[in-house]
């Protein structure tokens, strides 16, 4: 799936809108990132169909020696990133 990107306002930071399985559009980091599904994972992955996930990311520098298994391609939420994230919140409806 394309994304369009565009730059967050207040960062500059390339982004992509994932629309979730709850129907929101999450701001996420441009840059799809390789991961292993981990319920007791320390990272927040959105996949593209928007599920949000436990798990945790692997990154090149770990490749060597035992081979992480990846399950897939996800991103991560701009939100966890951002300088500026508290700005660009909305409240949750009630």
């Amino acid at each position: 799936m394309t994304h369009n990107i565009t730059q967050c306002r207040s960062c500059g930071a390339n982004i992509i809108f994932i629309t979730t399985e709850s129907g929101r559009k999450m701001p996420c980091n441009a840059d799809a990132v390789d991961y292993q599904d981990n319920i007791k994972g320390t990272d927040t992955i959105v996949t593209e169909s928007g599920k949000v996930i436990k798990g945790t990311i692997i990154k090149q520098s770990q490749v060597g020696g035992l081979v992480p298994v990846v399950d897939g391609k996800g991103y991560v939420s701009h939100f966890a990133t951002c300088p500026n994230a508290g700005q660009h919140r909305n409240p949750r409806r009630r």
